[in-house]
């Protein structure tokens, strides 16, 4: 696969064109404005604009929106100065791209979803549970912080030099922003409890590395996180563990990311020979397809099994030292959560939703949409054979009953540790074992139906966010 080839602008580029757009033609229109005149700076500015939006066509097949307005307006607003022989029509791009931005979002707020609201859905994520409450404070802020940025640009249009009006544009929007980031994840840490603070504040200040990314990124500080609700580490314990999970993180990404990049890449070039084959009749294809989407299911869920296997030092370790001091937080907090999640699952409309946005996640990640006739299907299908979700909490209120029983003994407790990470299958219930084969017999006969019924644009989407995917794996593999 050609990465180059019909590459999209991720989120990054997205982001880096809506900071620093018509950088490059700032800086030139200040050079050149100081050796030849306002005339011969406000001409290069322009050039330079345009350059910019040709390169990205060139380099990536296609141009980011923040490109093409900010240097959209750049070039427009240099063409009006040239014409009135005036820089200073040049100098407003930046204050008009703020004050349009704080606009749009203060706007959104008289709408069912904010402009932030809906741009970190076009990312592919769902906006976090504990930000649905806070979201329309956020854009209130954000647009408050764009408003004034704004009002600074205008002022360095009309009094300031050219040259602290470059600064102003080329790197104190950087500053201030990060300032600004730095303040509001404060606030967010306040009021909204750790473990959602630490994806939230990635999500929304750097989300533009990309989902699959910023997972990884950001996987070391929610894991520890995580053990740390369960687990009482010292400094020195917290360091081990951070630094025995990067090494299980490095093996992850070294072993198990090209595997799945190749798998990924594997299945879309089946699915579309498959599709184009016209010595097949179209029941024979399907046979074809529902063995190939469950060989890939096999093989995936294998990958997962070795994956797993991988974590058992580090949970070895973790839970040695805590055998020194007791259990006493973990029981805690396991049926503190035990309690919470039973209570959630009396509530059948939030169990709704839950299967509703599980399902939204599958379609946006595959096909991007469905069918009437298959989202009817679907929801039909959700109704009469709903996840054995009580069975699975039962199940692991048994694990943690297994794991009492063995956790005062080493030997017992080492063994136990081996079979959770490496035999998670063995520690269940056969109830539960049964019930969940079964479900997923079901959702394996959904989503190869969906994929039988696929019409030409779901058949493309499914494709390019296989080999995107594919793709986002490979890259974050490390050699």
């Amino acid at each position: 696969m050609n990465p180059n080839s019909g590459q999209s602008i991720s989120p990054k580029q997205a982001a880096v064109s809506f900071f620093f757009a018509g950088l490059l033609p700032v800086i030139a229109f200040t050079v050149i404005e100081d050796q030849f005149g306002t005339w011969a700076g406000l001409l290069a500015g322009c050039v330079f604009g345009l350059g910019e939006i040709i390169y990205e066509k060139i380099r990536y097949n296609q141009i980011s929106k923040m490109t093409k307005f900010g240097n959209g307006l750049l070039i427009a607003l240099g063409l009006i100065s040239l014409l009135s022989s005036e820089g200073l029509w040049f100098k407003l791009q930046p204050a008009l791209m703020e004050g349009l931005f704080a606009l749009a979002l203060w706007g959104s707020l008289f709408t069912s979803r904010p402009l932030l609201q809906r741009l970190i859905e076009m990312q592919g994520q769902k906006l976090p549970e504990p930000l649905v409450g806070r979201i329309f404070g956020l854009t209130f802020r954000i647009g408050l912080f764009f408003a004034i940025q704004a009002g600074l640009a205008t002022w360095a249009a009309l009094d300031w030099t050219t040259q602290n009006w470059a600064l102003l544009k080329g790197f104190g929007v950087t500053i201030s922003m990060i300032i600004y980031m730095v303040a509001e994840g404060l606030f967010l840490r306040w009021s909204i409890q750790k473990r959602h603070f630490i994806w939230i504040f990635g999500l929304l200040f750097f989300s533009g590395c990309g989902k699959l990314d910023l997972a990884v990124r950001w996987a070391d500080t929610y894991v520890l996180s995580s053990i740390n609700d369960y687990f009482e580490l010292s400094a020195s314990e917290k360091e081990e563990t951070r630094l025995a999970f990067k090494q299980i993180l490095n093996s992850i990404q070294s072993q198990d990311f090209p595997v799945l990049a190749e798998r990924l890449d594997s299945l879309a070039g089946f699915l579309q020979k498959n599709d184009l084959r016209k010595d097949l009749s179209q029941a024979q294809k399907n046979d074809l397809l529902n063995t190939e989407i469950r060989k890939f299911f096999s093989e995936i869920g294998e990958l997962l099994k070795k994956t797993s296997g991988r974590f058992e030092p580090l949970g070895q370790l973790v839970v040695a030292n805590q055998a020194k001091k007791g259990f006493h937080l973990f029981d805690e907090e396991f049926l503190k959560k035990y309690n919470q999640n039973l209570l959630e699952m009396t509530d059948q409309k939030k169990q709704k939703k839950t299967i509703q946005k599980k399902i939204n996640t599958w379609v946006d990640e595959t096909i991007e949409f469905l069918s009437e006739g298959q989202k009817s299907k679907l929801n039909d299908e959700t109704r009469k054979f709903p996840p054995p979700v009580f069975l699975q909490l039962e199940s692991r209120r048994i694990v943690f009953e297994k794991f009492r029983a063995a956790r005062d003994d080493e030997k017992l407790r080492r063994a136990f540790l081996t079979q959770f990470f490496t035999e998670w299958d063995s520690l269940q219930s056969l109830e539960f074992q049964k019930a969940r084969q079964a479900y997923f017999e079901r959702v394996t006969v959904w989503i190869v139906e969906i994929l039988q019924t696929m019409n030409e644009k779901q058949k493309r989407n499914l494709l390019k966010n296989l080999h995107r995917r594919a793709f986002e794996f490979q890259k974050l593999s490390i050699k």
